[in-house]
């Protein structure tokens, strides 16, 4: 198709010649314009002629074509404009669902290592305070033991000066020494750290059914106490605990002994105390006189209770809890067992009399609250 000069519109607009003022049918290929039949003959002579309705339908032809392609192309490209914003749209979703995916596994990895370091400082500080306590321990004994000494030193230091010689004095300070030294000696030298060690003061215990309140059934063989709501026949018993739902063992405890509770429910005490305690009011409760130290076990923390006076700290939680009386040291410690032992509270005291191992319910907590003295494994027992 040859060079196009003038606009087909321009070139066919108008039609009546100014010159000759006939109609404008031809159409002058060359000049690229409309002209009437006097034009054509002298102006446009020897020129290409068309008629201008053929012209026309060329051009208005051409345009048609023009418009359908210009339109494809539109389509086209709207279509290709869809395709890319659906591609966008997949990437920025991609982005997203990638970026909220990362920061829940950044959150959850921040999580563990909260937990982590958490559990870490527990063990650390479960570590430091046994360790530090035991240290106590040690040096309160070493304490003793020094004073006691000194005692004995001025005992002996007056009667050498004595003409008499004090023989049967001598005599029975003589052995009261090796004997308190004997005892002092062992209890310094051995202190049970592992389950193991332990369980070589393993005491079975069973519960008394005349202390037993009300509130509380046992067990046929007399080892496990269950929190109920309705009261049971019991006879009566001057020893039994009136008003709190609470029970003694049968087996009373000096020396060296180890035992374990198992408890299930909303809480759990678990005590020792002398047989003298208070059967009726407030006093009779454990750890609410001296007369008793309870420590009470539940979902969230631990309390430990002596004349009116709670303590609480959190530790590891066990429905199981190990529980280590030295009688003649003044020594009950209570433990978290369970793949490892952990101190969970240390009590220094002296004490006076016999103790015996208690359970008490946790008040009005339903009837699924019960405790069981566990049946311990057989080990070579240690005496003292």
């Amino acid at each position: 198709m040859r060079k196009i000069t003038r606009k087909p519109t321009a070139a066919l607009s108008g039609n009546i010649c100014s010159c000759h003022g006939k109609d404008l049918k031809l159409f002058c290929r060359t000049d690229q314009k409309c002209t009437c039949l006097l034009c054509a003959v002298y102006e446009h002579k020897h020129h290409g002629m068309i008629l201008a309705s053929e012209e026309r339908s060329k051009w208005e032809g051409e345009l048609v074509s023009s418009q359908q392609k210009i339109k494809k192309r539109i389509q086209d490209r709207e279509n290709d404009m869809k395709v890319l914003q659906h591609e966008m749209d997949a990437i920025n979703y991609s982005a997203d669902k990638a970026l909220k995916e990362s920061e829940e596994i950044f959150t959850q990895l921040l999580h563990l290592i909260n937990n982590m370091r958490s559990d870490v400082k527990l063990q650390i500080k479960s570590q430091q305070k046994t360790k530090v306590s035991r240290a106590k321990e040690l040096r309160a004994k070493l304490q003793q033991e020094l004073r006691w000494l000194r005692r004995r030193d001025a005992e002996l230091e007056q009667l050498s000066h004595r003409k008499d010689h004090a023989k049967e004095k001598l005599h029975t300070i003589f052995t009261d020494t090796s004997t308190k030294i004997s005892l002092i000696e062992k209890e310094v030298s051995v202190s049970p750290k592992t389950r193991a060690e332990f369980l070589k003061f393993s005491t079975q215990l069973t519960l008394d059914p005349d202390t037993v309140n009300t509130r509380m059934l046992l067990s046929e063989e007399n080892r496990r106490a269950t929190f109920v709501s309705k009261k049971q026949a019991y006879p009566g018993h001057p020893e039994r605990f009136m008003n709190r739902s609470q029970v003694l063992s049968r087996e009373s405890l000096t020396g060296r002994h180890y035992w374990e509770v198992e408890w299930s429910g909303s809480g759990m005490y678990v005590a020792v105390a002398y047989k003298s305690i208070m059967r009726t009011g407030d006093e009779s409760e454990f750890g609410n006189n001296d007369n008793s130290w309870a420590l009470r076990c539940s979902s969230s923390h631990y309390e430990l209770s002596h004349k009116r006076v709670c303590e609480w700290f959190s530790g590891p939680q066990s429905s199981r809890i190990g529980v280590y009386l030295s009688h003649t040291a003044g020594v009950l410690s209570f433990y978290s067992v369970s793949d490892t032992m952990i101190l969970l509270h240390r009590v220094q005291a002296t004490f006076t009399q016999p103790l015996y191992a208690g359970l008490r319910a946790y008040h009005f907590l339903g009837a699924d609250l019960s405790a069981v003295f566990s049946e311990l494994e057989q080990m070579d027992t240690v005496t003292e």
